[in-house]
């Protein structure tokens, strides 16, 4: 019974390793600046990621053309 909690653990700690790793890489790439710049395009602190996402994913999403 041990074994099974202490697989549980380590499964649950790994997860939130990943998951951790995963939130500051997807910040670090801009994803959190491409919804801010989605939610307000106007303001001027999300205008780098708005020209990015322009140059870089306007052939995914028409709306950014």
């Amino acid at each position: 019974m041990t074994e099974v909690i202490g697989w549980i653990l380590i499964g649950n700690l790994t997860w939130i390793i990943v998951a951790s790793v995963c939130m500051k890489v997807s910040y670090r790439n801009g994803v959190a600046d491409g919804y801010g710049y989605s939610r307000e395009p106007n303001n001027p602190l999300y205008q780098k990621a708005g020209e990015w996402l322009r140059k870089n994913a306007a052939h995914r999403w028409i709306e950014l053309r």
